[in-house]
């Protein structure tokens, strides 16, 4: 089984148009209300990709969180796992811009998610266990050790707090992150996925060659909206070695659907099922 933690929040996308003559005040052109967190959205990912997956986290008591943790259990991800917050309401990701977006991140109850809401006695060295850089490494550590103490493979997102010093990097099997990512050079280059602003990725093979995916397969793929689409990636990736594909492979399809998601706009609605990813893969 999969095990995606981290945050599950409330996705507001604002696109903006500056109000004449006001310069500090903008006109939203258009505003849209949908599911995110890269826990959430890695999770669906995963169970499209035909993997049982498994989310947890902490939301508030609020409508909005019962609604979209009943669409999660709708894309037959496991929902028991999540807590609720008695104080805190279900966080927000708000997206402001298009052209130059802007990003809030407001975790609201998914502060208190903790790695104590997985049972040790239930991991194994079949699970993959998903973890994002939302959250500080006082977080994340003690869950990377439960991982290794089970012999499970564990996934590490970044792209969040920008300073990955602090994070166990020694027991963690995958780092990914975007081109962009300022401190890519502190991060172990065996571990290393790097994902390519304009599609595909580059990794290191197991002979200490560096491998792409070439972005140069996707130039015929319009971007629409990239907000869930690195976390499909990961999502799909997880699911690929979960299947047992080849490293290569794995990477190729998750290359397909981050691009697939990007393409098109509506949030998690977005996210491709394999067969999709399949018949996509074989055009190219």
């Amino acid at each position: 089984m999969i095990i995606s933690f981290g945050s599950i929040l409330i996705l507001n996308k604002v696109s903006l148009t500056a109000s004449e003559g006001i310069p500090e005040s903008f006109f939203a052109q258009d505003y849209d209300i949908s599911f995110g967190g890269r826990a959430l959205i890695q999770a669906i990912a995963c169970a499209r990709s035909n993997a049982k997956t498994a989310l947890i986290g902490c939301v508030g008591d609020d409508f909005l969180s019962k609604d979209m943790l009943l669409k999660a259990r709708q894309n037959e991800v496991i929902t028991s796992g999540v807590s609720r917050s008695e104080t805190l309401y279900t966080g927000s990701l708000i997206e402001l811009g298009t052209q130059q977006k802007k990003t809030i991140l407001a975790l609201g109850a998914s502060e208190e998610a903790s790695h104590e809401q997985i049972p040790e006695e239930i991991l194994n060295e079949a699970n993959i266990i998903l973890v994002q850089d939302d959250f500080p490494a006082t977080h994340i550590n003690p869950l990377i050790q439960k991982a290794k103490n089970a012999r499970a493979r564990c996934i590490l997102s970044l792209g969040a707090r920008n300073k990955p010093e602090n994070y166990d990097f020694k027991d963690v099997s995958y780092i990914i992150a975007g081109e962009t990512y300022p401190a890519l050079k502190s991060i172990p280059s065996d571990k290393l996925i790097i994902l390519l602003k304009d599609g595909g990725c580059r990794y290191t093979g197991t002979n200490g060659e560096v491998n792409t995916i070439s972005s140069t397969l996707f130039s015929e793929t319009e971007t629409v909206d990239t907000s869930c689409a690195d976390d499909t990636f990961v999502g799909v990736f997880a699911a690929c070695l979960k299947n047992a594909d080849s490293l290569q492979l794995a990477l190729q399809k998750a290359s397909v659907a981050r691009m697939l998601t990007a393409s098109k706009a509506g949030g998690y609605k977005t996210l491709p099922y394999s067969s999709s990813v399949k018949e996509a893969l074989e055009r190219l």
